[in-house]
């Protein structure tokens, strides 16, 4: 008996086995499928002398892009240099998600409940870029679950 169940437990391994190959083999058929597809697509152009593609550029428009400068050439900036810092320092002693940060940084500048939907968002994102600038500096610490604190 104990013959049997062992030749059959081989059997099963075998074609647990097989069925991966089986699969693995599938997977590249797809593969190279695709890059036939690809291949044909590719020639059909040749031949159709399309050549390559080309960029169609948009169309103008009267709106003037930004540059982040004010009309007399001085940076817009959120805060003054160091003060995101400082304000994360004074924030962060507990450990927090970096998206509280940002935000309890915004109630104690003021920003949260005084600016507009757009300079919101572009407080918010320079709060988010000095986060990250202190983690790189190594200001903050960051651990295995994405939540920072102030290095002590």
């Amino acid at each position: 008996m104990s013959t049997e169940s062992n030749l059959l437990n081989d059997l099963f391994a075998q074609q647990r086995e097989l069925n991966a190959a089986q699969t693995r083999i599938s997977q590249e058929l797809i593969e190279v499928n695709q890059k036939i597809q690809y291949l044909l697509a590719v020639h059909a152009n040749r031949v159709a002398n399309v050549g390559t593609p080309v960029a169609i550029p948009a169309p103008r428009s009267n709106i003037k892009v930004s540059n982040g400068l004010r009309k007399d050439s001085t940076r817009h900036s959120w805060f003054e240099r160091g003060e995101a810092v400082k304000l994360i320092r004074r924030v962060a002693r507990r450990s927090m998600r970096p998206g509280e940060v940002v935000h309890a940084v915004m109630d104690v500048k003021g920003y949260a409940g005084t600016l507009t939907a757009q300079d919101k968002k572009r407080a918010e994102a320079a709060i988010h870029q000095a986060v990250i600038s202190a983690v790189k500096s190594g200001a903050l610490s960051r651990d295995k679950a994405g939540a920072v604190r102030v290095v002590a």
